[in-house]
């Protein structure tokens, strides 16, 4: 008989179905906690790499802040921790390395800039990024990095925005040039053509030909020196191409620039340079909402001004002094105030010393017409709303065009009679008379320094930024924008009394002119190929800063320019004074016959200004507007207004810095885009239908012929101590190393 065992096969099969509903679920159980914890994993890999993020961004918020300092002529004195928050993240940072000595090293070989001699710091960054929610520590970054304050006066040429060249005669340039543009070489003279002798460093890219007309590119040649100082062509068409003929391809190929081994660098990254409202503009002319003043305004040791916004006499504590009310002279603080004391010794200046600070006032029908001179307009007592002297209370008969009788009012021959004007200045450039504020340097400087040292305007040997920084303004209802005001330094030949008296920059928020020989006490000349000898001691470190620069020539002032000046000789000693007096009647005769001749003139010092650019309606750019839009180029920098034969050479040592285009003066740009100057249009004049004012072929058709252009590097600039006072700084930053700490 068979026995049956179902039930324990029943059991066997349950519990085996058990077991794998147990294994299952644990499958599961180790799948979910696998899908969680790759979860976890990958949020923290999120977070983290969050942190990280977030850690650089104060890496480089500092290294921002640093860069920034520098720019303003600061150097960095906090060094304590800082917090900045972003992403639900807390990001503690900190510099290391304030107070430390900096050292002077020249940029190594290869690098942009190289043999520049740069002021080096050494800085270290910590990073922490912290979470926020959960106040763990996500990241920790460190980063050590070099600033490198490279002074814009040991270049050549240093150009915010494009850089043009096309120079008629031949051309030697030697010192570096660059732009945080493009670059485009050319000249007009085919053999031997124009030499760059020094290294050439562009943002963007390099061009042979003009910028402005390709179809007036067939022009000359262009050389650049090797690395070893032997000159290569920049070739018409291609490499070694000297045949000055039709260009086919602007555009320089990395191939060719190649050939000169660093010594052309090319798409390099923007140079950070303080731009022209963080170095020159006053508290009237700064753009709205800027709270920090400009740095030569905050920097200088003296600040006058003249405020068209208020007139009275020149001596208001004395109402029965003759004279009338005129345009008031201030001298103001860093903060914006007037300052009582010091204007109460700049009016005791002038009328000590008649014809030391005047200013060109604008006649009532100030407009010249084409071809006719309207000298006729300016020349009068009654062509002005305020009359000139007509004689009574002690004083002769005084015309706008007569020289200041260097006298003393109280003297009887005096036609001084506390009125500091001259008549008006016309400028056929831009189509309008000059609101000129006129300063005599040497008579300045002469009084100031026979003071009592309590009632001195500035301290002469002062040294806090290298030397003396005298800042001029003009103060009116067009401050802020396209205007008629200018600064004009002239009788500066000996720029300063003593032979150990430091230098000394001359810095303004409108268009500044010099006037006559600048920084140049015993000009004499030799071989054309060397720059102007100015005796021993003939020169001191010196810059003028403007919102354009523009020379007039010896011609235009006479007397002054004519003698070697000796250190230590008075210039006011006593009357009567010597006068020299601005030659303005010659800026009203017909144009373009019967222009006024220049004569040989010499200037050394850095220039930095606002500086055309090609531009044209409906092409910005600029790339082949023609002619007729053409910004001047490198070539015209300075603004000239005389004729210039081959007899009158233009002597200059020094350094061209364009750090924008002017916000003041009437130019291309401004007249096509800016507002309009309200009382003298920028948009008055046409040419070939295009109403424009103010630009490079107006000068060339209505007041311009170049001068014979001897123009140098004032390699002296390569030593540090022989820089202007508060000479810009270009601010690099180059990175040691960078790390990630982990805990």
């Amino acid at each position: 008989m068979r026995v049956r065992s179902v039930p324990h096969e029943t059991g066997a099969a349950l519990v085996i179905v058990i077991l794998v509903m147990v294994i299952l679920a644990a499958i599961g159980a180790f799948a979910l906690l696998a899908i969680d914890r790759n979860t976890e994993m990958q949020a923290g890999y999120t977070k983290s790499v969050a942190g990280f993020y977030a850690a650089e961004a104060g890496l480089n918020r500092g290294a921002a802040d640093t860069r920034n300092t520098f720019l303003n002529f600061e150097v960095p004195t906090d060094c304590n921790p800082r917090t900045l928050a972003i992403n639900q993240r807390n990001v503690n940072y900190q510099l290391e390395g304030c107070g430390q000595s900096p050292v002077v090293v020249p940029v190594p070989q290869g690098e942009p800039f190289e043999g520049l001699n740069s002021i080096r710091y050494v800085y270290n960054l910590r990073s922490e990024a912290v979470n926020a929610a959960g106040g763990h520590t996500e990241a920790i970054l460190r980063l050590r990095f070099e600033t490198r304050l490279i002074p814009m006066f040991q270049l050549a040429a240093f150009y915010l925005e494009d850089l043009e060249l096309t120079v008629g005669p031949p051309m030697v340039i030697n010192g570096r040039m660059h732009t945080n543009g493009n670059m485009y070489l050319n000249t007009e003279s085919c053999s031997p053509g124009a030499q760059i002798l020094g290294q050439v460093t562009v943002v963007g890219d390099l061009y042979r030909g003009r910028k402005d007309d390709l179809t007036y590119s067939n022009s000359g040649l262009v050389w650049i020196a090797n690395p070893d100082n032997t000159l290569r062509i920049l070739g018409r068409t291609g490499p070694g191409d000297t045949s000055c003929a039709v260009i086919t391809t602007r555009l320089v190929p990395d191939s060719e620039i190649a050939l000169w081994n660093g010594r052309i660098r090319n798409n390099l990254e923007n140079v950070a340079i303080p731009g022209q409202d963080e170095l020159l503009c006053a508290p009237w002319s700064c753009p709205p909402g800027q709270t920090r003043q400009s740095t030569f305004w905050q920097r200088a040791d003296l600040r006058i001004v003249l405020n068209t916004l208020r007139t009275e006499k020149l001596d208001p504590d004395n109402p029965a002094a003759p004279g009338p009310a005129l345009y008031a002279l201030e001298v103001y603080d860093a903060s914006g105030s007037v300052n009582a004391a010091l204007t109460t010794r700049l009016r005791r200046f002038v009328r000590d010393v008649p014809g030391g600070i005047t200013y060109s006032d604008v006649p009532r029908n100030p407009a010249c017409v084409e071809g006719a001179s309207c000298e006729g307009n300016y020349r009068d007592s009654d062509d002005y709303d305020t009359p000139f002297p007509q004689g009574g209370a002690g004083c002769q008969v005084r015309g706008p065009r007569d020289p200041i009788n260097g006298r003393p009012v109280t003297d009887p021959a005096s036609n001084y009679c506390n009125d500091f004007r001259y008549g008006g200045f016309y400028n056929w450039r831009e189509r309008k008379p000059i609101l000129m504020f006129n300063i005599d340097w040497r008579k300045l400087e002469e009084w100031n320094f026979r003071q009592p040292a309590d009632q001195r305007l500035f301290n002469p040997t002062d040294t806090s930024d290298s030397g003396l920084v005298l800042y001029a303004s003009v103060r009116g209802p067009a401050s802020r924008d396209v205007n008629n005001y200018g600064v004009r330094i002239f009788n500066a030949q000996r720029l300063r009394r003593g032979s150990a008296d430091p230098g000394v920059t001359f810095a303004s928020d409108q268009a500044v002119y010099v006037m006559g020989n600048f920084n140049c006490r015993a000009p004499s000349v030799g071989s054309d190929s060397v720059p102007a000898a100015c005796g021993s001691d003939g020169k001191k470190p010196a810059a003028v800063l403007g919102d354009t620069i523009n020379v007039l020539s010896c011609d235009w002032i006479g007397g002054a320019c004519s003698a070697s000046i000796a250190h230590g000789v008075d210039e006011a000693s006593g009357p009567p004074y010597p006068v020299y007096r601005p030659r303005d009647e010659r800026s009203t005769t017909a144009r373009p016959a019967n222009k006024p001749s220049a004569t040989e003139t010499f200037i050394n010092a850095g220039f930095l200004g606002g500086n055309d650019t090609t531009t044209c309606p409906g092409n910005p750019g600029g790339r082949d507007c023609q002619r007729d839009y053409y910004s001047g180029g490198l070539e015209n920098y300075p603004r000239f207004h005389e004729t210039w034969p081959q007899s009158a050479r233009f002597w200059y040592e020094g350094s061209f810095v364009a750090v924008a285009t002017p916000k003041h003066t009437c130019f291309t740009y401004n007249a096509l885009n800016a507002p309009d100057d309200p009382r003298f249009s920028c948009l008055i004049y046409q040419l070939n239908g295009r109403r424009l004012q103010g630009y490079w072929r107006m000068q060339e058709i209505y007041g311009y012929s170049p001068p014979p252009r001897r123009w140098f590097y004032d390699v002296s600039f390569d030593n540090a101590a022989n820089l202007p006072p508060l000479t810009p700084r270009a601010v690099t930053l180059r990175q040691d190393f960078f790390t990630e700490e982990f805990r």
